[in-house]
């Protein structure tokens, strides 16, 4: 009902989705919160900011990283693909092991966050901020993760995605898919997971 409601609303009527609540909110911060990837993708393409704050600062990732281990029936790595994909701000690189605390059960969407910076550096806080047996279960992932980000630079295609996108800037999701390019590069460039990094 609501996301007839808010299809019907943004679309027929062309209503602002970035009108905000007495403490800043956006339909979007709300999107985000609950982990609901159509509503998401609905304001996204509706004309939402990816990077509105609400009264603390916040964004919807950081919303989105707040609930990703309580959202049962949420898919969050579409959420963060949607995101990064209209420009949202990345989590501040030295913060990376919240990344790693919220999402160390969802592989996918530490791939897609990971995948969105050109450098990384790992800390010792990154290992104790995965459970053991969420390691052990993810073990493949896990050690292409620490081994992509502790080898020096990645590798070239990663580097050519990550200024290819800073090219686009905000427009990642318009822009690649009207590129000359195999589908599969289109997808890779728009942070598609594949289960490992390189």
């Amino acid at each position: 009902m609501l996301v007839s409601i808010v299809l019907v609303s943004v679309g027929e009527y062309s209503i602002d989705p970035n009108v905000p609540e007495e403490d800043n909110k956006t339909a979007l911060h709300k999107a985000a919160w609950n982990c609901d990837h159509v509503l998401l993708r609905m304001l996204l393409e509706g004309g939402a900011h990816a990077r509105a704050m609400d009264i603390n600062g916040c964004a919807p990732i950081q919303y989105l990283l707040k609930v990703t281990g309580v959202r049962a029936g949420g898919v969050p790595e579409l959420c963060y693909q949607l995101l990064l994909n209209h420009n949202a701000a990345r989590i501040y690189p030295p913060q990376f092991h919240k990344v790693l605390q919220a999402c160390h059960d969802f592989p996918e969407a530490v791939e897609i966050l990971a995948n969105s910076y050109e450098r990384l550096k790992p800390t010792r806080k990154w290992r104790s901020s995965i459970p053991d047996d969420c390691y052990q279960r993810h073990r493949g992932f896990y050690d292409s993760l620490f081994a992509a980000w502790s080898a020096g630079p990645r590798s070239l295609m990663h580097l050519a995605r990550c200024t290819v996108r800073t090219a686009l800037g905000g427009m990642c999701h318009a822009t690649v898919p009207q590129l000359p390019l195999p589908p599969a590069v289109q997808r890779y460039l728009l942070l598609e997971p594949d289960g490992a990094l390189y």
